[in-house]
């Protein structure tokens, strides 16, 4: 799915998802790929930690795609 990027210079796609056992959150991620300057690179980010939600791991993937690949 593709997800919005406030950087614009980087397209990326990808899928959250949150565990939950005996109702409590236990872990979350952030799964799938980006294009930049015309080459597809794959990722995964999993927060292993209370509470954690996958827009979490969402907001973290994004962080460090645009820190290592942004401008």
């Amino acid at each position: 799915m593709y997800t919005e990027n406030n950087d614009g210079s980087i397209v990326v796609y990808g899928k959250t998802g949150s565990g939950i056992k005996d109702d409590d959150w236990v872990d979350a991620w952030f799964v799938g790929m980006f294009k930049d300057k015309g080459n597809t690179s794959y990722f995964a980010l999993r927060l292993n930690q209370p509470d954690a939600r996958g827009a979490q791991a969402k907001e973290i993937a994004i962080s460090i795609i645009n820190g290592e690949f942004g401008n």
